[in-house]
């Protein structure tokens, strides 16, 4: 028997051609006991071959690994004082003062264009609420000296007192527009990275600003004081006996508040003198003030209190007048109260969580 090399069928020994595939098998000689050679694929069988496997598509490039922040050395301090100012609370601080700067813009230019008023109307309602008869009743001071007083002062310095209040307004705002600023100096220079702690320069600017308005507070201080004296002296060479008392208690009121002004305005410097070096990494003997702390909160108490009082006012005054620009500016003057007691309270939680954070370092 003939094996057909092309297609491995056996054909006769006498076939010239394989009967499977029609292959030449003249030369091809059976032998006898060896195994068959492996047939070739049919020629049909080429065309059915499946498809060569398509090579495997790249893998996509990875993604450039973002750069990681540069390593900063800080002290446990700057972390602490770090992760304060750069807090929701700081945002809350400076996102309140910055809204009190707007409406007390707002209240210093509305509220006179509303009631139409100057510092002589202003006298002219305090002689009209009964504040000499209030006087008469309570020291046995004459109310008609009172009113004589007043409207002197009407006469004479109603130029000068609209002068000096323009000034005091626009020099306020031009303070309260620096002490905004440094704020958010403080709270851009906490958030960011590569800062060691927070922004010094805001730092710096508010302890200018606190040691200006000390300066400010102790001139003030020593006019009043000398008014004062000079008052007492003139009612005790006039004889007026009858105004003594009353010098001495306004003295005394006055005393009291300047003292709290000064302790108040001591410890905000000490307090700002305190982060100035726990973020320059300094040593100092400057301690966060929980004075000023505990006056900022009271502060808010009574911002929240005012709130109540001056609705209160504004419809009284809108009714009695028939006038709704005191409900405008009631409301105006309400909302700005808002504002300042949440400020005085986030400032107040953030100087007491500050002292207790860095009390150990």
């Amino acid at each position: 028997m003939k094996v057909c090399p092309t297609c491995g069928k056996q054909n006769r020994d006498t076939a010239k051609f394989c009967t499977g595939c029609g292959a030449s098998i003249l030369e091809v000689i059976a032998v006898p006991g060896e195994p068959a050679p492996e047939p070739a694929p049919a020629a049909s069988s080429i065309y059915n071959a499946p498809a060569p496997a398509a090579a495997p598509a790249p893998a996509p490039a990875p993604a450039p690994a973002r750069p990681a922040a540069p390593y900063v050395a800080r002290t446990p301090a700057q972390e602490r004082l770090k992760k304060l100012a750069g807090s929701k609370l700081a945002l809350v601080i400076c996102i309140a003062f910055t809204l009190m700067l707007v409406f007390s813009v707002g209240t210093s230019v509305i509220v006179p264009s509303a009631l139409g008023a100057s510092s002589s109307d202003f006298l002219d309602v305090v002689k009209d609420a009964g504040i000499g008869d209030l006087l008469e009743d309570a020291f046995n001071i004459d109310a008609s000296d009172i009113n004589d007083a007043i409207d002197e002062v009407t006469d004479a310095g109603s130029g000068l007192s609209d002068s000096v209040t323009r000034i005091t307004s626009a020099s306020t705002s031009g303070i309260s527009l620096l002490f905004a600023v440094a704020l958010w100096i403080i709270y851009g220079g906490a958030k960011k990275e590569g800062s060691v702690c927070c922004g010094n320069t805001g730092l710096w600017i508010i302890r200018v600003l606190k040691t200006i308005g000390l300066v400010v507070a102790i001139i003030f201080a020593v006019v009043i004081a000398v008014g004062i004296v000079l008052a007492l002296f003139m009612t005790i060479r006039e004889g007026y006996e009858d105004y003594t008392l009353l010098l001495y208690i306004l003295a005394g009121f006055t005393a009291l508040v300047y003292v709290i002004m000064f302790c108040f305005l001591g410890g905000c410097i000490s307090t700002v003198k305190r982060y100035i070096s726990v973020s320059q990494n300094r040593s100092g003997r400057s301690r966060i003030s929980g004075f000023a702390a505990l006056l900022l909160f009271i502060g808010g108490l009574f911002s929240a209190l005012f709130v109540i009082t001056t609705i209160g006012a504004g419809i009284a005054l809108s009714s009695e007048y028939d006038s709704a620009a005191f409900i405008v500016i009631a409301v105006i003057m309400a909302v700005s109260s808002i504002v300042r007691a949440v400020y005085q309270f986030a400032l107040s939680s953030f100087i007491f969580r500050s002292k207790k954070a860095l009390k150990t370092v």
